[in-house]
């Protein structure tokens, strides 16, 4: 454990709190220089943190003077750099809201002029159910006191949670404690409001300002002084889909390994994250980006530093050659940057990604020394007797049937659904006694274990549960409470802990996408029981869905002058939010089981109407969430199976799925944006008529009285459906022979199973006159038909299906 010396430690408090006076400011009438303020917030409120007790007079200094010439240099760099983000304008109103970053996103489709509205996010504490930006004319920009009055609650909320924070923490525990409660507070306030493109929250600008200062103090290379690390972990959807389905009674077992899986791959990215960042002498404000699986530290660029990167990837690297056989790989790289490069963060973090690129050609480069490696691994031939039935790895007599690793994954998945919290403790050999109500999940060589706890078991609250796990922690480890897609992390129920213990409790949130539809006992559904929430026919629906040209977004959607590191890292804490966060808000309305979901991707499963249905509501919210800007789309594809189909061969078909709606219009202008299912893909706003037209169908099939009319109808719509197979090739286009006789095949069944003439249909006389007429008028509707039929078949059939 690195010790933090006086100097680092003031420095570090007084860059990240260097403008907090400056919320102050949007929500108080006051004439006092904002950072008058940021120094008076600092000693009043900090003043009694027994870590700072050596620093705090020079940290208020610190802030006081980061304007002032006889400042500390490094953060008066810092902040001048930081600030060159914002451009200036005519408008003086320092009160503005914060402008959504999404509004002003482009050049990722090409041939795109749509104008974005620019849309605010209100100020107010983040969390996942209200995410939303809105539109906001001048006038309300304008009205200062308006303004005031709507950042003045949250203010007196932020200074609540920081006065919450217990007085015992140790500098690390209290830096990200505090970093948590900005995030929190201040990622929705902006960081200047009087600028042009007042996008920066207040948040970003504070850590950014706190990871460059410490850059330009601690570095031991004046020109270069800023070391990005970029890391990624390959191998991670493979992983998680390479699982087998078990037998009927042990469904619900496959649904929480797979989750569990799921989970702990990224808990491992976590751990690996939080592992570099200790052994580099470095806190989470270094982190930059994290998450899907991948992270971006900003270190001070040291000799020594480049040094221990070199031994921390082998030695991270052995570890997950030794746990899975070579499946996971870490892929770690880093390079220097000058002051006038890092302020172009778009094109840093695309010669890192090019870096990574390369890297993950090379993986377990670092072992090709070892003889071992080339060498088959030894085993014991009389231990080791059969395969594990869900990962297929060898396992010994022991393990019955399961390996310990699925094992844990199975016990994370039934355990998971049921817990709002997680600990982190420093210390790889904690022995925790076993219980129902917490499961340890060890990195031994990370030195970290990682315990999940139930939220309330019979008489026992969280605060219970948590007090018996940390009463086993030696007083001298540190321990962070970490509350799951709850920002309400401070309350008194969990500050109370800090007491018991030694070294102080640190206290953080993150989002996580978790949910899963249970049984009335609790008890997640099985696979199964999912298939018949389904209407009509119960299938399962397994979907994947990601955000269209991400790369592009990062490396171009901003011009050249705007891809600063504050927005970038905006940009994609806005995606974890979203797809981390709100998605549970999604998964919980349709009833969809997420087995994953961050970054920018999701996989879920369910019924495959409800899948089906979360979809369309993941498009539609996306597309609020980013403004309805068109350069920002998400494409995906669903599977429909058997619920005994083999998870991981779902999971490649919805792959593939979903490469087919990428693929859709490839080089135009229209490309992507797509969903795909049956093989077919389809542009959103062609899916949404076709699945009305659709549901208004099975409703007049479901409405029919007489069960010989509804047999007519359904046999209507699948006729149409073959000779339209052979009316149209495989590029959609329409076959000359064919012209003439579709037209005649079709007003033929109209009349013959629906009794329906050429009259009544284009008089649209009657509703089933007004739902058949496209299949005559509109061709384009015809291209389409496979999917409306068996989207009507499928809902219509409610007989329990026969497996084979």
């Amino acid at each position: 454990m690195i010790e933090w010396i006086k100097p680092r430690k003031a420095r570090l408090i007084g860059a990240l709190l260097h403008d907090i006076g400056k919320f102050q400011y949007r929500a108080e009438k006051t004439n006092v220089p904002h950072e008058e303020n940021s120094a008076d917030f600092i000693h009043e409120y900090l003043g009694d943190h027994n870590c700072l007790k050596d620093c705090l007079d020079e940290a208020v200094r610190l802030a006081r003077s980061h304007h002032d010439p006889s400042g500390d240099v490094a953060i008066q760099r810092a902040d001048h750099i930081a600030a060159g983000e914002r451009e200036e304008e005519e408008k003086q109103q320092a009160r503005r809201p914060l402008l959504s970053v999404f509004t002003h996103i482009q050049n990722v489709r090409p041939n795109t002029t749509a104008k974005v509205e620019p849309r605010y996010f209100t100020p107010g504490p983040i969390e996942y159910k209200n995410i939303f930006p809105e539109g906001m004319d001048e006038k309300q920009l304008e009205n200062s006191l308006a303004l005031m009055e709507m950042h003045r609650p949250h203010w007196e909320g932020f200074l609540k949670d920081v006065t919450a924070i217990p007085k015992d923490h140790s500098f690390p525990a209290l830096v990200n404690t505090l970093l948590s409660i900005l995030e929190k507070w201040t990622a929705r306030v902006s960081s200047a409001g009087y600028k042009s493109l007042p996008d920066i929250s207040l948040y970003d600008h504070l850590r950014t300002v706190a990871a460059y200062a410490d850059c330009y103090a601690e570095a031991d290379d004046n020109e270069k002084p800023f070391l990005v690390v970029e890391a990624d972990i390959s191998g991670i959807q493979h992983f998680i889909y390479r699982i087998a389905n078990v037998s009927d009674s042990e469904a619900k077992g496959t649904a929480k390994t797979l989750r569990g899986r799921s989970f702990y791959i990224g808990l491992l990215a976590d751990a690996v994250a939080t592992f570099l960042l200790e052994q580099l002498g470095l806190l989470n404000v270094h982190l930059l980006l994290n998450g899907g699986g991948g992270f971006t530290i900003l270190a001070p660029n040291q000799k020594a530093i480049r040094e221990k990167l070199l031994e921390l990837r082998k030695e991270i690297n052995d570890w997950l050659f030794d746990q899975f056989q070579g499946e996971i790989a870490l892929n770690l790289v880093w390079e220097a940057f000058p002051e006038d490069e890092i302020k172009v963060f778009g094109k840093v973090k695309r010669r890192m990604l090019i870096s990574i690129g390369e890297a993950k050609y090379h993986r377990h480069f670092d072992r090709l020394g070892d003889e071992q490696f080339w060498r088959p691994k030894a085993f014991d031939e009389e231990q080791i007797v059969q395969l594990c039935k869900w990962c297929g790895n060898y396992i010994t007599k022991e393990e019955k049937g399961i390996c310990s690793t699925c094992q844990l994954h199975k016990e994370i998945g039934h355990i998971l659904p049921h817990s709002e919290t997680i600990l982190l403790v420093n210390s790889g050999s904690l022995k925790l006694e076993k219980s129902s109500t917490y499961l340890p999940i060890p990195f031994s060589s990370f030195d970290q274990t990682w315990v999940l706890v139930r939220e309330s078991s019979g008489k026992q609250t969280v605060y219970d549960i948590l007090r018996t796990v940390i009463s086993q922690v030696p007083k001298d480890v540190e321990v962070d409470v970490i509350r799951l897609n709850e920002t309400d992390f401070l309350e008194p129920r969990f500050t109370h802990l800090s007491g018991l213990h030694g070294a102080g409790i640190g206290f953080q949130f993150r989002f996580l996408g978790k949910h899963v539809p249970k049984d009335e006992q609790g008890d997640v559904l099985s696979f199964e029981e999912l298939s018949h929430l389904s209407e009509g026919y119960p299938m399962l629906g397994v979907l994947r869905m990601d955000v269209d040209s991400l790369g592009a977004v990062f490396a171009h959607g901003f011009d050249e002058e705007h891809q600063t590191i504050s927005r970038i890292a905006n940009l994609s804490r806005l995606f974890v939010l979203f797809f981390s966060g709100y998605i549970n808000k999604l998964a919980k309305e349709h009833n969809v089981y997420i087995n994953y979901s961050g970054g920018d991707d999701l996989f879920v499963v369910g019924g495959w109407t409800q899948v089906i249905e979360f979809a369309r509501a993941v498009r539609r919210d996306f597309r609020e969430f980013v403004s309805e800007n068109p350069h920002l789309t998400i494409s995906g594809g669903v599977v429909i199976v058997w619920p005994s189909y083999p998870i991981r061969f779902a999971a490649d078909q919805a792959g593939e799925e979903e490469d087919h709606a990428k693929a859709l219009d490839a080089g135009s202008p229209e490309e992507k944006d797509a969903f795909s299912v049956w093989e077919q893909a389809y542009h959103w706003d062609d899916l949404e008529k076709l699945i009305q037209w659709g549901d208004k169908f099975s409703a007049l099939i479901q409405v029919e009285k007489e069960k010989q009319q509804k047999l007519a109808l359904k046999s209507l719509l699948r006729y149409t459906r073959d000779i339209c197979q052979h009316a149209f090739d495989k590029y959609g286009n329409q076959t000359i022979e064919w012209i003439p006789r579709i037209h005649y095949k079709i007003h033929y069944v109209l009349k013959r199973r629906a009794g329906i003439g050429e009259k009544e249909v284009m008089e649209q006389s009657t509703d089933l006159a007004a739902t058949l007429a496209p299949l005559i008028q509109d061709p384009s509707f015809l291209r389409n038909i496979r999917f409306p039929a068996d989207y009507v078949m499928l809902k219509t059939r409610n007989e329990k299906p026969v497996e084979k």
